[in-house]
C-alpha cells in the first residue's frame, strides 16, 4: 500500500527543486505526478512521442498535454520518428534519456521516474540471464545524480490499487501485453509463474538487490578518488590497475565511456606493446610504459600563442610558465613551434646539448602528447622547450636590459 503521508514526508525536499517527470500517461506516469503534485506544484512533464502506434500514440500525447493544461502543469513533448526498427528499444531509450538530460541541466533541476518495484525485478531477471556482474545486479537505484525513481520500492498491484482508489485516470499501452520482447514475456508470463510456485521469490530477489546496491555503493566510493586522479593527470598506474578488482575495473571503465563489454580489451592492454589502444566514445586509454593514459577524444583545442613583453626586472619568484631572455642575445625573432625530430637545446645547469626526444622520454610524457609539446626559437636556437627545458645561451640576469619575459597563452 502507498502511504501517502509517508511518501510527502520522505520526498519533502522536491519543494526546492525544479522538478521534470518523465510520463507515458500511463498508470505509473499518472500515479507518480498525482503524488508529487501534492508536494510541490513546480512540475514539467516530458512526455516523448515514437509514432510507433499510430492513432494511440497521438492520444497518449494529447492526453498528457490536456491534464498539464487542466493541472497547471508545463508540459513539453518531443516527437520522434525512428528510421530503423532494428533494436528499438535501446534507440527509443537512448533518444529520450539524450533529450531529458538536455532538460534537466540547471543546479536545481531533477528528473523523477516512475519505474516500481516490477520493472526492479524484470532488471534483475534480465541482468541475470546476460551474466552481469555486481552493477547489473545492483539494478536501477532509488537516486542517481539527477534521477530520482519515488515509486520503486512500491509493486504494480500498488500502484493500481492507489490509481482506483483516488479515480486516477491514465492511458494504457496496448503492445504491453504482447510478447514481442524479452521484458514484455518476463512481465507476462514468465514472473507471475515464478511467483505462483514460489511465494517468497519476489522478497528474495528484492533482498539480493539490496545486498548488491550495498555492494555497489562500495565499490564507487573506493573507486572515486581513483577516479579523480585519472581526470586529473590522466594516467592511471599499471600497479594500480592489477590491484582492482573486477567490479572496481569496470566501473572505472564506464566513469569514462567505455561498456563492460570492453573490459577484456582493456585488459589485453596490460601484455600489449606501448602504444595500442582501446577506444571509447570519449576516451582512448594507450599503454604506456608503466601505466594507461586517457587521451580526451574530440577535445576543442585553442591554438597556442607566444607572449612576449618587456619588463624592468626580474621576478623574486621563477615560474615554469614563463622564462625571461636577454633581448641583445636573440638572432631574428621568436617562434613557437611544435618540436620535430633533431631538435636539440642548450640546457640550463648542463654541458653542451640536449635533444629534445630525450627531454621529453626523461619527463615521461605519454606518447599521445609528445607530438603537442612545443619549442621556443629564434633564427639560430631554441631557447625553450616549454614546460621542460629552459636554454642557457640568452637567458636574462640582473644587468640585462631589456628583459623580455615570454609566455605561453591558449
Amino acid at each position: 500500500m502507498i502511504d501517502t503521508a509517508f511518501f510527502h514526508k520522505k520526498w519533502s525536499f522536491l519543494k526546492q527543486k525544479d522538478v521534470f517527470i518523465a510520463c507515458s500517461g500511463g498508470v505509473d506516469s499518472m500515479v507518480l505526478v498525482h503524488l508529487i503534485r501534492e508536494i510541490t506544484p513546480h512540475i514539467t512533464l516530458l512526455h516523448v512521442n515514437y509514432n510507433l502506434r499510430g492513432i494511440e500514440s497521438s492520444q497518449d500525447e494529447e492526453f498528457v498535454k490536456n491534464y498539464a493544461s487542466n493541472n497547471k502543469l508545463k508540459a513539453e513533448v518531443l516527437p520522434v520518428v525512428l528510421e530503423s526498427k532494428s533494436n528499438i528499444q535501446e534507440t527509443a531509450r537512448k533518444i529520450r534519456y539524450t533529450w531529458f538530460a538536455e532538460n534537466v541541466q540547471t543546479e536545481n533541476s531533477v528528473l523523477l521516474l516512475a519505474h516500481h518495484q516490477d520493472d526492479q525485478l524484470e532488471t534483475f531477471y534480465l541482468n541475470l540471464a546476460r551474466k552481469s556482474g555486481n552493477a547489473g545486479m545492483s539494478c536501477m537505484p532509488e537516486i542517481h545524480g539527477k534521477l530520482i525513481r519515488p515509486l520503486l520500492n512500491y509493486s504494480k498491484k500498488e500502484i493500481y490499487d492507489f490509481a482506483g482508489k483516488h479515480n486516477l485516470i491514465w492511458r494504457e499501452d496496448s503492445s504491453n501485453k504482447k510478447n514481442d520482447y524479452t521484458r514484455n514475456r518476463l512481465r507476462n508470463e514468465i514472473i507471475p509463474f515464478l511467483e505462483t510456485e514460489i511465494p517468497s521469490l519476489r522478497n528474495s530477489v528484492s533482498t539480493l538487490i539490496g545486498i548488491f546496491q550495498e555492494n555497489r555503493k562500495q565499490v564507487e566510493e573506493s573507486m572515486d578518488q581513483v577516479i579523480a586522479d585519472i581526470k586529473g593527470n590522466y594516467n592511471l598506474g599499471l600497479k594500480i590497475w592489477r590491484s582492482l578488482t573486477v567490479e572496481q575495473r569496470i566501473y572505472i571503465l564506464k566513469s569514462f565511456g567505455y561498456t563492460p563489454k570492453q573490459l577484456s580489451e582493456v585488459q589485453k592492454l596490460e601484455t600489449a606493446q606501448k602504444g595500442k589502444s582501446v577506444s571509447s566514445s570519449e576516451y582512448k586509454i594507450i599503454r604506456e610504459e608503466n601505466s594507461f593514459y586517457f587521451q580526451v577524444l574530440n577535445l576543442q583545442i585553442t591554438e597556442a600563442q607566444l607572449v612576449i613583453e618587456v619588463v624592468k626586472d626580474l621576478p623574486n619568484k621563477f615560474s615554469k610558465d614563463e622564462i625571461y631572455l636577454d633581448s641583445n642575445k636573440i638572432a631574428g625573432e621568436l617562434r613557437l613551434r611544435k618540436w620535430k625530430t633533431g631538435d636539440r637545446i642548450f640546457s640550463l645547469g648542463m654541458e653542451g646539448s640536449q635533444l629534445i626526444s630525450d627531454i621529453i622520454t626523461d619527463a615521461k610524457i605519454p606518447s599521445a602528447k609528445r607530438k603537442d609539446i612545443l619549442v621556443v626559437e629564434d633564427d639560430q636556437e631554441i631557447h625553450w622547450c616549454v614546460g621542460l627545458k629552459v636554454g642557457r645561451q640568452a637567458l636574462a640576469d640582473v644587468g640585462t636590459h631589456p628583459i623580455l619575459r615570454i609566455k605561453i597563452t591558449s
